[in-house]
């Protein structure tokens, strides 16, 4: 991803502490003021010093931060502060708490106010905060979409205390999403860290004259502040948000490469994520990270006792997602669940399950 040139200057920044500028040493000799012996008045004895050995000093998670890199250089945003030595080390302390993640629990969500299904799915202002506070106060690690990529391919460890946020936006979202920055800045401000979430935008009804909902650019303008904000990794939730089940490989790829366009033209990034529309994901889907795109999500894609994330994921274009809890603190999918125990289940019960 991304030109190999500029990766490697990127890489060579990166590495030589990204953020703080060079500072400028001489290299012309000291000039030694004159004395008034000019002469020695004895011959002077040869002495050793000692030269240190340099030591090298190892960079947290060095080469998993230089695929991360590439990554978000063919994606289009820098993110130095999810490059850092301190977001490393935080990574690394809580792999050390909580052990490696072996499967994460991705969430469905639909912004943090939709109510659908006669309520089996739904979800509150209200309760969003209180779900996404308590991930925070548990000392979760909220994955982004480089790190998912890491973890799906194999390349990189997360802790076990990991979460996969997932929202599918739109015209509808207009509400939603300033809401979730706005909190996602007051959370930030509290713990010292944020929610992130994996955004999957239907790019159609976007533009002027396609929406009501987006006049003056407004949608996409809101898609702006999202990604500005820091707290969001954007996909494409397609075009058209067919039944890609019922779609050709050559019709399927054409619409999800209109909303890649779409995406690139509006908002600068080169989306390389997928969220199924119905959650039906096409028998061609294998075919697509010859196109540049590397994961994707479907639904209920496994058993619920495997409907996880898995590292090394052999199901890497149809993941799993589940149903975060309702307002009433119990999810649809797995019907009953509580966040603590869906959690729990993907954390615990990992060496009781075949492996998918």
């Amino acid at each position: 991803m991304g030109k190999r040139p500029l990766v490697i200057f990127l890489i060579g920044f990166f590495l030589a502490g990204c953020g703080k500028s060079a500072t400028a040493v001489s290299t012309e000799p000291a000039v030694v003021p004159p004395t008034a012996t000019l002469v020695p008045t004895s011959t002077p004895t040869a002495t050793y010093t000692s030269v240190p050995t340099p030591v090298e000093t190892a960079i947290p998670f060095g080469k998993e931060r230089t695929r991360i890199l590439e990554i978000m250089s063919g994606y289009g945003v820098m993110d130095w502060g999810k490059l850092s030595d301190s977001y490393w080390n935080t990574i690394g302390g809580q792999i050390e708490r909580y052990g490696v993640a072996r499967r994460i629990l991705a969430l469905e969500l639909h912004g943090d106010n939709y109510y659908m299904y006669d309520g089996g799915y739904a979800m509150t202002p209200e309760a969003f905060e209180s779900q996404m506070r308590w991930l925070l106060e548990h000392d979760y690690h909220f994955v982004t979409g480089p790190e998912l990529v890491g973890h799906v391919e194999g390349w990189l460890e997360l802790p076990a205390r990991s979460v996969i946020l997932t929202t599918d936006s739109g015209n509808t979202s207009m509400g939603s999403l300033p809401r979730m920055i706005q909190l996602s800045h007051q959370l930030e401000e509290e713990f010292g860290f944020a929610p992130h979430f994996l955004s999957f935008i239907w790019t159609n009804r976007m533009g002027n004259d396609e929406s009501t909902q987006c006049v003056n650019d407004r949608c996409w303008d809101t898609f702006r502040e999202a990604l500005e904000s820091g707290y969001f990794s954007f996909g494409t939730h397609t075009e058209s948000h067919a039944d890609f089940g019922e779609m050709t490989y050559k019709a399927g790829l054409e619409d999800l490469l209109q909303s890649r366009r779409e995406i690139q033209e509006n908002l600068g990034v080169v989306v390389y994520g997928i969220a199924w529309p119905f959650e039906r994901c096409p028998e061609w889907m294998d075919r697509l990270p010859e196109s540049g795109f590397v994961f994707a999500f479907g639904g209920w894609s496994r058993g619920l006792a495997q409907c996880y994330t898995y590292k090394e994921d052999n199901l890497a274009m149809c993941l799993p997602r589940l149903f975060p809890p309702n307002p009433d603190g119990t999810s649809g999918r797995p019907n009953g669940r509580t966040l603590v125990e869906m959690l729990g289940d993907a954390e615990e019960s990992y060496q009781e399950l075949p492996a998918p």
